[in-house]
């Protein structure tokens, strides 16, 4: 199954529960979602696909109280940069009910982030970075290693609010285990609510890099991965957690043991993701060689090279490795 039919199946299971509710602008027939996530759900549960104007904010907000009602509800957000809007609903009251009201708030915004698809700079962001910090509020990334049906499932049953980060070039892509090159790797999950997927090249169990990435990068950096050690001969072992925030304490186990450790995040550079994974590592006495990749602090352009010279460029990670390997 590809990405997005994993997706639309865990929508489809959660929305088998009657209490439970979907939310958002133009999720329901003909148009089945920006990018046909919601394909035929209106059909299919007519009463608890709800159409909403085009109110980020306010629906946010009804969600919310419905969920604070006792209900399941999934919002989607049409892109990831308009969650900007819910930042109020979001910091302000989801992620302060469960601890004021001691009660569980099934609650799950979902939305697309991420550029190299020539969308401009309002329409390209990775901005989840905004959502880190705050009590009870947590954000999930699945990926082509992380099925985001299951992912889905198990936010919406977890009775805290999460923000649900879908990268935009997933919804095209297979899951890294039906495709031809996992035959080539090794792919293990760690044992907990959202898994954090490891990948290596079959039988290269060792390496002095560690690649540590979430969502959409994924993908590419598994490329880079084998692209390294067909051509080079370098194994690169690689890490991606589902759980973004707060900080999955496995993830800092596994990378610890590492010489060289590679973070990578779609975001702006700064007070991210990335910063939180290499102040945990350090506070845990990380004594090795450390480097973070990310967008730089740069309006991202529409045309190509102006994307390309503010996302993180493969081509540079590559280049690092190779003169840290051959220095």
């Amino acid at each position: 199954m590809s990405y997005i039919s994993r997706l639309q199946a865990g929508l489809r299971e959660a929305l088998n529960d009657p209490d439970t509710y979907f939310l958002g602008e133009d999720i329901q027939e003909p148009y089945g979602g920006a990018f046909k996530v919601s394909k035929g759900l209106s059909h299919d549960y007519p009463n608890q696909v709800i159409a909403t104007p085009m109110s980020e904010q306010g629906f946010t907000g009804m969600g919310i109280g419905m969920a604070l009602g006792g209900l399941k509800v999934i919002v989607e957000i049409m892109f990831g940069d308009f969650i900007t809007l819910c930042a109020d609903q979001l910091i302000n009251h989801a992620s302060k009910f469960v601890g004021l009201y001691d009660k569980h708030l099934h609650f799950v915004l979902r939305t697309p982030m991420g550029g190299y698809r020539g969308y401009g700079a309002t329409h390209s962001q990775s901005i989840e970075k905004l959502f880190m910090g705050y009590p009870d509020l947590s954000i999930v990334a699945p990926s082509i290693l992380n099925d985001p049906g299951n992912l889905l499932k198990q936010a919406i049953s977890s009775g805290n609010p999460i923000v649900f980060i879908e990268n935009k070039l997933d919804y095209t892509r297979y899951m890294m285990e039906e495709t031809e090159a996992a035959k080539d790797l090794n792919i293990s999950y760690s044992k907990s609510e959202f898994p954090c997927a490891s990948v290596e090249i079959a039988e290269e169990p060792t390496s002095n890099f560690l690649i540590m990435t979430y969502g959409g990068l994924a993908a590419d950096l598994i490329n880079l991965q084998i692209s390294l050690y067909m051509d080079e001969e370098i194994s690169v072992h690689l890490v991606s957690p589902s759980l973004v925030y707060p900080i999955d304490q496995s993830l800092v186990d596994k990378a610890l043991p590492y010489k060289n450790i590679i973070i990578v995040e779609e975001g702006y550079s700064g007070a991210n993701w990335s910063s939180e994974v290499a102040k945990e590592l350090l506070l845990r006495g990380y004594s090795g060689c450390l480097k973070t990749y990310s967008a730089k602090l740069s309006t991202i352009g529409a045309s190509e090279p102006l994307e390309s010279a503010t996302l993180p460029c493969m081509e540079d990670i590559k280049e690092y490795i190779l003169e840290l390997e051959n220095g």
